[in-house]
């Protein structure tokens, strides 16, 4: 498959109230991704079909490279995104 999803975990108070963010993404190479890896994507955002035809909000990467998990792998209120 071609598609994979990009997500964040973000931390509104403290670790027991995570919400996991995420926008899915399509790229040819996906299935060399594996689970759990952290990854640096640029590239566009679009509206794609899903599998029911239904428009979706997709990035569509120029490219993706493995990268080390962040320093700080929660999003926060007000912070910086690594």
């Amino acid at each position: 498959d071609d598609r994979f999803m990009l997500t964040r975990f973000f931390m509104r108070h403290c670790m027991f109230d995570t919400i996991p963010i995420g926008l899915p993404a399509t790229w040819n190479n996906a299935d060399s991704l594996t689970e759990d890896s952290w990854v640096r994507v640029k590239g566009v955002v679009r509206y794609l079909s899903d599998d029911t035809g239904n428009k979706v909000l997709t990035i569509v990467p120029e490219s993706v490279r493995l990268t080390e998990q962040p320093e700080t792998p929660y999003l926060y209120p007000d912070a910086t995104v690594q």
